[in-house]
């Protein structure tokens, strides 16, 4: 009926000589059907029953507003596009104890995205409590839940660190990451204040319909640093082969729901265009090498058939394109210069 938690996401390791020392708050307190205060990051999402409420740090004395389901569902939740952006398109992405009690789904999804069958490794203690660890292989490394032996609840999870890896290291060598979350003062069945659920000092915040999102990204307009990519085949794909051409490039991984949620959209776009020979699509894989052409291939194979694929293994998605979170789409016109992202 209710769960509570306070839950913190912890980053620690070093890139080069700094210390990468980030933590933030990852709490859920959920009462069923549609009563929520989801703390995430830099925002808040709060359902009171009839209205769901949306805030974020650096948009103070807004919020959005939005009428609240009989039955709340993750679409809900991260409804608002800029929302969902600084909530769930983050480091740990959103917030797994939320999406397991939203969604009957979500074990599947995430058994879908492994590269091996799960691993049940050796019980272990959070303080006084007993739990199972489930391993999981992903693209990007290994994950590893905590449940506990009593409850079922999940205590913590550990995160696959080899994209967030990839991407510090355009700052220098990086050692001893690792990303986790904590579940503490977790409760299941119990009593929830209900202003818990209720909107804080509502008479000083201004309702809005939507966030917009930051200003313009700087490389609009602009012509775009010379890239290279490569075929799964081995062939290169590069600025200068493609001059002339208006290009639509889609950065994503296999690893990443948003991405593979959103590919579809993308495949009928292509599909319209589909035989232009001045029109290019590309799906912009970014893992690493350890990644096979294999699996890559097989992500797409039913989402989006006729999409060409190409990887990204020297990073430019970085480097040139200056992304910093995926999945991110460029159109790039004829000249080579940035119209939309």
């Amino acid at each position: 009926k209710t769960y509570s938690d306070q839950g913190q996401a912890i980053m620690r390791g070093k890139v080069g000589d700094q210390e990468l020392n980030r933590e933030f708050p990852f709490a859920v307190a959920f009462e069923r059907p549609n009563l929520l205060h989801l703390t995430a990051y830099e925002g808040e999402v709060i359902s009171d029953g009839q209205t769901i409420f949306s805030l974020y740090d650096e948009i103070p004395g807004y919020a959005v507003e939005a009428a609240a389901p009989p039955q709340l569902t993750p679409a809900d939740v991260y409804a608002d596009d800029f929302v969902r952006y600084m909530l769930l398109e983050r480091e740990v992405g959103g917030a797994l104890q939320l999406s397991l009690l939203l969604s009957d789904r979500i074990v599947d999804q995430l058994i879908a995205s492994t590269t091996a069958p799960p691993t049940l490794l050796s019980p272990a203690k959070i303080d006084d409590r007993t739990c199972d660890r489930v391993q999981l292989t992903v693209p990007e490394g290994k994950m590893t839940i905590w449940i506990d032996q009593q409850n079922l609840a999940m205590r913590r999870v550990e995160y696959p660190i080899d994209s967030l890896r990839s991407h510090l290291e355009q700052e220098g060598k990086v050692s001893d990451l690792a990303v986790v979350a904590e579940f503490r003062d977790l409760q299941i069945n119990g009593k929830i204040d209900p202003q818990v659920f209720k909107l804080p000092s509502p008479e000083s915040v201004k309702l809005v319909k939507q966030f917009v999102g930051p200003a313009p990204p700087k490389q609009l307009g602009k012509k775009t640093p010379d890239f290279e990519f490569t075929t799964l085949s081995g062939e290169k794909v590069s600025s200068q082969s493609l001059a002339g051409k208006v290009v639509v490039i889609d950065f994503w991984a296999t690893w990443c729901q948003p991405c593979l949620q959103s590919m579809p959209y993308l495949a009928k776009v292509q599909e319209k265009f589909q035989g232009n020979d001045k029109i290019e699509f590309l799906a912009v894989n970014i893992e690493n090498d350890t990644v096979t052409a294999e699996t890559i291939k097989a992500a797409l194979e039913k989402l989006a058939p006729n999409m060409p694929i190409v990887r990204d293994l020297d990073q430019y998605a970085f480097k040139a394109f200056g992304i910093d979170g995926i999945p991110t789409t460029f159109v790039i016109d004829s000249e080579g210069a940035v119209q939309d992202i």
